[in-house]
């Protein structure tokens, strides 16, 4: 992970939640808010893989951003938040808080908003809500809905799933490493869970040991490293190295998540897909009223968000990209995809900063 120095870091505290905000040498030109996916804090932007320096260092070192980091509620620097039921509408009202106190604290700096997974997908929602106070915003592979999966997919999506997660939460959690373990089976169509039994299933999910030594070997074997995060033995179906793994471990960028919100993710996916906050119109929806401009990337070869599930969200001030075959964790990390992203968010900011 890129490290500041310790002068050029601050805390922001945004309703009972800490930001950490790294303030750029030179003087400030404007603020990126950088908000994570499921199963991970901020520190995911904060890693330098290697294919080159994070996106975190790059906007505060080239351009002179202050770079605000954002952990939901339970996650990294607020693991011990209250947490009780963390849902869609509760993670959305979070992002609503740490937005206010970065717009308050640095008022005459343009505001970016730049989401990863359901990150975005959260930021979807907060625009429809409102955000005068946001000058752009970026999201990289969220979903704006989701769509019906073909085999193996539509394993994902089962009444059986959805009694999988509730029996295997512990304290209102699933395990990061060991969770992704037995979900990657499920995407591959290698896992048979008609041979599994739940008590089988918890096992494994506990097992995040084991799957921790899985990824430092996959430094060495891709093949053991796609067990956890589908990290495979071959160059075009590498999302990201074992490396870039090791480092996102050691930087404790994946953690867990609520299994309120993984329930619901689920039962948007068993009832065709609309994501939306209670009572409210669906994020495609919302799409099309707003006028914030966004700029939304995604990669053919994902495989945990489809392209249609990411282009769902468009309208008058959206531009969708392709950056090319990365599957989910590799836009930030895989050569040539992510230097087609990076050139993307840079004429972006170029354009609105």
């Amino acid at each position: 992970m890129s490290r500041t120095p310790a002068g050029n870091l601050r805390t922001l505290r945004a309703s009972d939640l800490d930001l950490e905000l790294e303030l750029p040498s030179a003087t400030p030109r404007a603020v990126a808010l950088f908000v994570p996916g499921l199963f991970a804090t901020s520190h995911f932007f904060r890693v330098d893989a290697v294919a080159g320096r994070s996106i975190a260092r790059i906007l505060r070192e080239d351009r002179h951003f202050i770079v605000a980091h954002y952990d939901p509620r339970g996650l990294g620097r607020n693991r011990a938040r209250r947490h009780g039921h963390i849902d869609f509408a509760a993670r959305v009202a979070d992002l609503r808080a740490a937005v206010a106190a970065v717009s308050s604290a640095h008022a005459g700096l343009p505001l970016f908003l730049l989401g990863h997974s359901f990150g975005g997908t959260t930021i979807y929602a907060l625009l429809g809500l409102g955000v005068a106070s946001v000058r752009g915003v970026i999201t990289v592979g969220s979903p704006a809905r989701l769509v019906p999966r073909r085999p193996p997919w539509e394993k994902l999506f089962t009444p059986a799933t959805a009694q999988l997660v509730e029996q295997v939460a512990r304290e209102d959690w699933v395990d990061l490493a060991a969770f992704s373990f037995v979900q990657n089976r499920i995407y591959s169509g290698s896992g048979n869970w008609r041979s599994l039994s739940l008590g089988a299933v918890r096992c494994l999910l506990r097992a995040t040991a084991h799957c921790r030594v899985a990824a430092a070997l996959g430094a060495r074997s891709g093949m053991l490293a796609s067990m956890v995060f589908r990290t495979g033995p071959r160059a075009e179906d590498r999302d990201f190295t074992g490396r870039d793994l090791q480092a996102l471990l050691r930087a404790r960028a994946l953690e867990r998540e609520s299994a309120p919100l993984l329930q619901q993710l689920l039962a948007w996916g068993q009832r065709g897909g609309a994501i939306a906050l209670p009572q409210g119109p669906s994020l495609a929806a919302i799409s099309t009223r707003v006028t914030i401009p966004t700029l939304v990337a995604f990669s053919p070869a994902d495989d945990m968000v489809r392209p249609e599930e990411v282009c769902a969200f468009d309208g008058p001030a959206v531009a969708t990209i392709e950056v090319g075959r990365c599957g989910h964790g590799g836009f930030f990390f895989k050569p040539g995809p992510r230097d087609v992203l990076l050139a993307n968010i840079e004429s972006f900011l170029d354009d609105h900063a």
